[in-house]
């Protein structure tokens, strides 16, 4: 039996040469067996004809209490990136006599070359495990985390694995915990946006 596509999520569009690519998440189904896809359609330009699709990743739904994700790190749509950097994450469900609650047993920085197609895992210092990874600007990756009301910002070169002189920025007494910061970079400024309790 063939694989079926569900449905198919754009997670971003980038043009290499005369050619489109576009990474997507797809979710299929195969012999009543679910999958989580990552997914990079080439596209020719000058035909508008898909000239390849290249499964990135293939994560089966459901692997008892295991549960494996992958997601493509944030970057500016507006700015073309040789790389694309995805992390993959593996949750444990931990069942106990009040909750249930998925605790996080591995993570994996990974990143894709869109030009020789080459994939490789980046290193990256053991503290910022339990950091938010929230913006890759083509070169580095940002990783924060947040200590009450401020937001450590900490650069990862994707290249060494090295992390450059990490910086604080206080965020408003009405900012909301619960939700990440989000993030942008560009033109070497760093901006911070935040929920509001409000």
């Amino acid at each position: 039996d063939s694989s079926v596509v569900d449905y198919i999520v754009v997670n971003d569009v980038q043009v290499v040469e005369n050619e489109l690519k576009i990474i997507t998440h797809n979710y299929t189904s195969e012999n009543e067996k679910y999958f989580n896809e990552k997914h990079i359609y080439t596209l020719d330009i000058s035909t508008g004809a898909i000239s390849n699709n290249e499964t990135i990743f293939s994560i089966p739904d459901q692997q008892g209490n295991t549960h494996i994700y992958a997601d493509l790190i944030k970057t500016n749509h507006k700015q073309a990136n040789e790389d694309l950097i995805f992390i993959k994450t593996q949750e444990k469900m931990i069942q106990d006599e009040e909750s249930d609650m998925n605790a996080e047993t591995s993570r994996e920085l990974i990143s894709y070359n869109l030009e020789t197609n080459d994939q490789k895992t980046i290193e990256f210092p053991e503290n910022l495990r339990e950091h938010q990874i929230s913006f890759f600007d083509g070169t580095t990756i940002y990783f924060s985390n947040l200590s009450e009301q401020n937001l450590i910002i900490t650069p990862i070169n994707i290249e060494n694995g090295q992390a450059g002189k990490e910086f604080t920025t206080q965020l408003s007494n009405e900012t909301s915990n619960t939700e990440p910061a989000f993030i942008v970079v560009k033109d070497g400024k760093l901006y911070v946006t935040t929920q509001l309790t409000n």
